[in-house]
């Protein structure tokens, strides 16, 4: 009898699943469809966790957690725990706090948690007459400013002295400066005993138009036109105090087109963003502050909310995709995700970073694990805001705000795993085809397998719990790709095939 060489055959298992990949070809663990799953079991598949409504507003523009106070702006009402304490205009905000107080740009007002008032930053008062010496000022009425702050005078007829000041004392309606900060007359001049009135000034405390704000070392940074500044040291709403002080606030213009699109606090400096550049700010007062500025993908624009200082890293959505940025040149992170996102915001929870963004003009949230490198895709939600609390994560999603943890209903989840194909052209049979997995108690999972690029056929539906070895039906074929979905907790273990060699027809 002759001899007959019998059928090669071949077995694979998929035992490391590794998350999201929408590029051209992807190793047999990645999935370019995916619906609520998360890296708790990873290596294997599982569903995230269900998430919890905290609460429901009107129409909510922005949120943020200072203390154990949730603040949000519900169209015009600035609410801390549902609590209106202002009015602001409606629209997007940037919120950043600073000691004890929560600060809201463009409508420059703060909020204080120690002393529960709600305030605007900038102060103007005015005086019909006012007595000037050369180290005083004397209002027609009690003083609205402190100790400390820096003050813009105008409308005196001795001009030089329409400046900016530096308040050392305030005693009832009297204003105490340096010594010969105001003069009378031209220099040299004799100065008169009892001093010299003026009528109709104005005295102001401002805050610069910021476009992005964050906080670092005690100060806070700002851009706005074409400059960067802080604060004096210590002071959140003070933005020219010049003394000649290393506590002094401090500005400086740039020499780069283009808009700002964003500010982070990193490491020992800060970085404002443009869409192609970094600036960033190095020193520690205002006679050592320099900026170095490097041409390197920045923020992009309109996605100033996906910038997230986490494990020391600094991540933020640019024109290329998501960058990690780490002092040096940005790492961009997000090939698996492919490019065309926008619209980004982002948040974290321990090691994990939450990003939601538009796709393709499709919304997703994307939660990529800095410890393992690894994307996960959980379904379409948009977020207009992030805010991280107490090792929580909420967010602000439509009218809603969420926490992603600490729901009960069972999650819907879903992952397409292949096309499964060979290099070569012979068609494959599959002699066994299975899927372990563990289910828990009131949780399901649908197999669904389709082949050569037809029409995908259920195999399978199981509801009892416990560890099961789902078996699959073999089809002989060039390529198939297996679907797996469900309710409830349920943990992927592997994917095992046998093969063996087909025709090539």
């Amino acid at each position: 009898m002759p001899y007959l060489t019998p059928y090669a055959q071949e077995r694979q298992a998929i035992y490391q699943f590794t998350g999201y990949d929408s590029r051209a070809r992807i190793s047999d663990g990645a999935s370019r469809e995916m619906l609520n799953l998360s890296h708790d079991a990873f290596p294997c598949i599982t569903p995230r966790q269900p998430r919890k409504l905290v609460k429901s507003f009107t129409s909510p523009t922005a949120l943020f957690h200072k203390g154990d106070k949730m603040i949000v702006v519900d169209g015009t009402s600035f609410l801390v725990d549902g609590v209106q304490k202002g009015t602001v205009t409606a629209g997007k905000k940037q919120m950043v706090a600073m000691q004890t107080k929560v600060l809201v740009w463009p409508d420059k007002v703060y909020y204080d948690t120690a002393s529960d008032e709600f305030l605007e930053m900038d102060i103007t008062q005015t005086s019909a007459t006012a007595t000037f010496t050369n180290s005083t000022l004397t209002l027609d009425s009690e003083v609205k400013f402190k100790k400390g702050d820096g003050v813009q005078i105008t409308g005196c007829k001795e001009e030089q002295n329409n400046r900016f000041v530096v308040i050392e004392e305030v005693d009832g309606n009297k204003i105490t400066v340096l010594r010969d900060t105001f003069q009378y007359g031209e220099p040299g001049d004799e100065q008169p005993e009892d001093g010299w009135e003026e009528t109709n000034i104005t005295l102001e405390r401002k805050a610069p138009e910021l476009e992005f704000v964050c906080q670092k070392d005690n100060r806070l940074w700002g851009v706005y036109d074409n400059a960067i500044a802080c604060t004096k040291l210590g002071d959140p709403l003070n933005w020219n105090v010049f003394a000649q002080l290393s506590t002094d606030s401090w500005e400086s213009a740039v020499g780069t087109d283009g808009a700002w699109t964003g500010i982070a606090a990193y490491g020992s400096h800060i970085v404002a963003f443009k869409e192609h550049t970094m600036h960033k700010v190095y020193g520690q007062k205002p006679t050592n502050f320099q900026i170095q500025t490097v041409n390197l993908d920045g923020v992009q624009t309109g996605c100033e909310k996906s910038i997230v200082n986490l494990n020391e890293t600094l991540f933020y959505l640019s024109r290329s995709g998501v960058m990690a940025y780490q002092g040096g040149i940005p790492d961009m992170i997000s090939e698996p995700l492919g490019g065309g996102l926008s619209d980004a915001a982002a948040g974290y929870i321990g090691d994990r970073l939450y990003l939601s963004a538009k796709k393709d003009g499709i919304a997703n949230i994307f939660v990529y694990d800095t410890s393992i490198g690894v994307w996960m895709r959980e379904d379409d939600t948009l977020v207009k805001e992030f805010s991280p609390y107490l090792g929580e994560l909420y967010w602000l999603s439509g009218n809603e705000v969420w926490a992603a943890t600490g729901g009960t209903e069972p999650v819907e989840w879903s992952v397409q795993l292949g096309k499964f194909e060979e290099i070569y052209g012979e068609k494959k049979i599959i002699s066994r085809l299975y899927v372990l997995a563990d289910m828990e108690p009131d949780s399901d999972i649908l197999v669904e397998i389709q082949t050569d690029g037809g029409e995908w056929k259920a195999v399978s539906h199981h509801r009892e719990p416990g560890h099961r070895r789902i078996p699959i039906i073999p089809v002989r074929c060039m390529y198939f790709s297996i679907r797996l979905s469900g309710h409830g907790k349920v943990v992927i273990r592997s994917i095992v095939r046998k093969t063996r060699e087909g025709s090539d027809l």
